[in-house]
């Protein structure tokens, strides 16, 4: 991250150490809730998101929970729940979803996903902005009833959303504050987020207000890789290189997470690797 990857006072390794034992570094993914230190199991999901929201410091993302497999009603209010204990600090990723086994297995039309989407997210908002809330769609219904508290983030927190193809694109330019891509090339990156943000247009919406927040899985080599290297991987250079391209599309944020990495599920592992990002983004 541009803007909030230093820590300030005492020994960043130390103070890493102790976010990630505060719970202060939270994602939600699609079947496990985790921090880098902490493998939660699902059934534990809501109470260590909860407690971990209202104790740690840093943002908390709920990152790219597919929207098939979600009640948009209790995702709403789950969401509430920690943007109220984190004092207003969530932000939501969304995706629809790739892979038509897990799909199956809740019960949800993969080929109907994107109109799904559709519904579901001007169905987050309504619960998250007005009352009594009403919505009557295809897939989705809430008949005239009082849902509170509202978000802490007025109008509600931000959606991000990982979009590739056009249908997609404009859904996120029309619903969401910012696009959150990944393993695309930076011409491609630029290309894509300048259509975001004249779709945001064609739609009524400030184009300057929507945000590109990447996502970066480092591969960290010992030589140089050639120049077909996917973005984020080669050497500490060719990663500097890829941060600096980054900034000249007019990213807002780079979301780096070692995970998938060699080694990247050992805490100690990913916090030298945060370390060495840190230092190419300084």
């Amino acid at each position: 991250m541009f803007d909030k990857i230093d820590v300030d006072g005492g020994s960043r390794e130390q103070a890493a150490r102790k976010d990630c034992n505060e719970f202060g570094k939270l994602a939600q993914y699609s079947i496990l809730a985790f921090s880098p230190c902490f493998p939660t199991p699902e059934s534990r999901q809501a109470q260590t998101l909860e407690r971990g929201a209202s104790r740690s410091s840093t943002d908390v993302r709920h990152n790219d929970p597919d929207i098939p497999y979600y009640n948009p009603v209790m995702l709403a209010r789950r969401l509430t729940t920690l943007d109220f204990l984190s004092k207003g600090r969530v932000r939501v990723g969304l995706g629809l979803g790739w892979n038509k086994d897990e799909v199956d297995a809740t019960g949800a039309d993969f080929s109907r996903r994107g109109a799904m989407a559709d519904e579901f997210l001007q169905m987050l908002k309504a619960i998250w902005t007005t009352n009594p809330v009403k919505f009557h769609g295809k897939f989705y219904q809430v008949p005239e009833s009082y849902i509170g508290p509202k978000p802490v983030q007025k109008p509600h927190p931000p959606i991000y959303m990982g979009a590739f193809v056009p249908r997609a694109l404009k859904r996120l330019a029309k619903y969401a504050d910012g696009w959150n891509p990944v393993a695309i090339p930076l011409d491609g990156m630029a290309q894509m987020f300048e259509s975001i943000k004249q779709l945001a247009k064609e739609a009524g919406r400030d184009p300057s207000r929507m945000e590109l927040v990447i996502r970066a899985h480092p591969e960290i080599a010992d030589k140089p890789l050639s120049k077909e290297r996917s973005l984020f991987s080669g050497t500490l250079d060719q990663i500097k290189e890829d941060i600096a391209g980054c900034r000249n599309i007019g990213a807002h944020e780079i979301h780096f997470d070692p995970t998938f990495m060699e080694g990247g599920q050992v805490l100690d592992r990913w916090l030298a690797v945060m370390e060495q990002m840190r230092k190419l983004v300084s």
